[in-house]
Parts: structure tokens; sequence; C-alpha cells
């Protein structure tokens, strides 16, 4: 081995005719059918594991689409998915009443879908986030100052499930009037003095089935003290409203029309005059869930009739056609590869259809 007995300068001669490029400088894209996850809409993909967080475990539908991107991934992590759906693919969801005022299952894809949705929603509590049967594994819970109250003053061994999951899941303090609702209807700071709005509400979303995590009752995701005050905010700035904090972090729900958060409710709290979730915070309280069977709200996802996800994940050569298109322009994305599931190869088929894109 050559070496230098004094400073100086060491002139190296390397062949890098003999070095493989780094696959993962590649950029690699994709479009097909997918068991769960946005539609339409690039995502990004760094790995399996992602990919199976974001678009589900595959079927023996999807398998070719997911096997191909997984494949990919085992030597790059720079992955663009794109997932389509047929016209038969629903949202699952929950009615405020699970049984009695079901909800009706919908079509929403993706966010941008549903800012646009949302205000069409009638009977739906919670929708699950994107089309497929997976949805109707889901169960979302919510709970208020009342159901919270009732769930603490009972002994272990006669709390429901859903109260027992709540009093595990979440701190001491019961969900009552936030900071951000008390100082808008002029609170001067002493907890004592502190209005009885009655915004604050907890929320588990739970695996029900286990389709997602095979443990049948697991708890998803929750989010404490989120309010029913549509111009909430924490105490970073950012909204508490239930409807956002939704939209922004669940991977699973979104809410669904925000007047059944309290259309079953009776006023509990007395005061002011009672509003409906997403009214502005001008003075008031807010309705509180009471009554009999209606201490916690929501339910099941997709457990009535009408209300269940659906998959249809058999694309057409149009309908591949239509989510490679998302990859057409370079002045928006720029790919190195892309790769194809089952399509057509002939002459106006989704391959040549690749080719040219």
């Amino acid at each position: 081995m050559a070496f230098q007995v004094s400073p100086g300068i060491n002139v190296s001669e390397v062949d890098l005719t003999t070095v493989v490029p780094n696959v993962a400088t590649s950029i690699g894209a994709i479009a097909g059918g997918f068991n769960w996850g946005p539609v339409l809409e690039r995502i990004s993909i760094t790995n399996e594991n992602d990919l199976v967080k974001v678009f589900g475990k595959p079927d023996d539908i999807t398998s070719s689409w997911f096997h191909t991107a997984a494949n990919y991934l085992a030597y790059s992590n720079n992955l663009l998915v794109v997932r389509n759906v047929e016209a038969s693919a629903k949202n699952a969801v929950v009615g405020a009443v699970p049984g009695v005022a079901a909800g009706t299952a919908v079509v929403t894809h993706n966010a941008t879908d549903y800012d646009a949705d949302v205000g069409s929603y009638t009977d739906q509590l919670f929708v699950a986030k994107y089309p497929g049967v997976l949805g109707n594994s889901l169960r979302v819970v919510a709970v208020d100052s009342v159901g919270w109250d009732i769930a603490q003053g009972k002994t272990p061994a006669n709390r429901s499930a859903d109260e027992a999951k709540f009093i595990a899941n979440f701190d001491a303090r019961d969900p009552g009037t936030s900071n951000s609702m008390a100082n808008a209807n002029g609170w001067d700071g002493v907890e004592a003095n502190r209005p009885a709005l009655y915004d604050e509400m907890h929320i588990l979303v739970i695996d029900e089935d286990g389709a997602w995590t095979g443990e049948p009752g697991h708890v998803l995701e929750k989010f404490a003290f989120v309010s029913k005050a549509s111009d909430a905010k924490r105490i970073d700035g950012s909204s508490n409203y239930i409807g956002t904090v939704l939209r922004n972090e669940s991977a699973y729900i979104w809410l669904g029309a925000k007047l059944t958060i309290t259309a079953d409710s009776t006023d509990a709290g007395g005061g002011a005059p009672d509003r409906d979730a997403g009214g502005v915070m001008a003075g008031g309280a807010f309705k509180r869930l009471n009554g009999v069977g209606k201490e916690i709200i929501g339910g099941s996802l997709g457990s009535d009739a009408g209300a269940e996800g659906a998959d249809d994940n058999a694309l057409t050569d149009a309908e591949l056609k239509d989510a490679y298109d998302l990859y057409g322009n370079p002045e928006v994305v720029d790919v190195s590869l892309i790769m194809a599931g089952p399509s057509d190869a002939g002459a106006g088929g989704t391959g040549q259809h690749i080719i040219d894109t």
C-alpha cells in the first residue's frame, strides 16, 4: 500500500466506468388500483412500509400494481404513485345514530374533493377518508363532557367498551370549554370564572374488525380536546375545529355533515342560546351530547345498509390512462422511469399511452 512520509499531493486515477449509478437518484412512477389512499393524486413513497400505510395491502385485483411498486422500492427510495378507482367505489360512513339515523355512503376521492363535497353532506357524521371496503373496519366515536362524566362515574366493570377506551386513552381532565372559546366570550382568565360553553370533544378512531392491524379493537388515532367551534384555535394559532383537525391530521376519516354533531343533543348546561357545531364563537353555549344512547356519538362505519364502503379497483384502460396523465407534464413532475401493472399493450392501449407520456 502506497503512503507518503511527508506532506504532499497524492494523485490517484480511478476508473469510473466500473461504478454502478445509485438507482435511488432516479424517480419512478406508477399508476393503478389500490385498496386505500387518495384517488388521482400523486403521492411520494419512499419504502414498502409507507406503500402499505398509504395504499393498503394488496389483494388478487391490486396485487400486480402493488408488487411492481414494492419491487421498485426494494432498489430505490423515490416512487410516485397514483391511485384510481372505478365508478362503484364508495367511502364508508356512519350516521348520527347508527341503526336509526343511518348515513349514506359517499364518493369522495381526496382532500380537494372533500373541500368541494362537505357542504353537500346531509346524514353522514363521519366519513372514511378514501373509497374502499377497508373503511368498513373503522369505528369512530366522539364524546364531550356529558359522556366523559358518565364514564368516569362508572366502575370499570360497568363501563361500555367505548367508555373504557376513552378513559384509557385520555388524561383525567374531561372535555369542557376550550380557552379559545372562553376567551372569545370575554373570559377573564380566572379558572373559577370559566364560562360553561362545552365546545370540547375527544375522538377515537378504532380498527374495530382488525383489517388494518390484525388486532380487532386497536386504537388507530386519538384526538383530544378538539372543538365544535369553526373558529377555535390552538395555542400555536392553528385551527382546533374538529373538521379541520380531521382533514389535516387523520389518515382515516373526515368529518361529515357538521350539524350532525349536535343535531340529537340537548343543552344539559343551561345558559345562553345553544349553537350548532361550526357556529361562530360570539356567545352562548354549544349543545351537549345528552340523552339515552347519545352520550357518545359515532359508531361503526359501514354498519348500516347504504353506508358501506365499496371497492372497485379493476381499472379499465381509460381509467389507467387518466391516472398516468398526472405524469404527463414535465414542467410539473419529472420522472425517470414509468412502470405499468396489467394493461393493454396494443395500439391505443395503456402501454402505448405510457410510451407516449
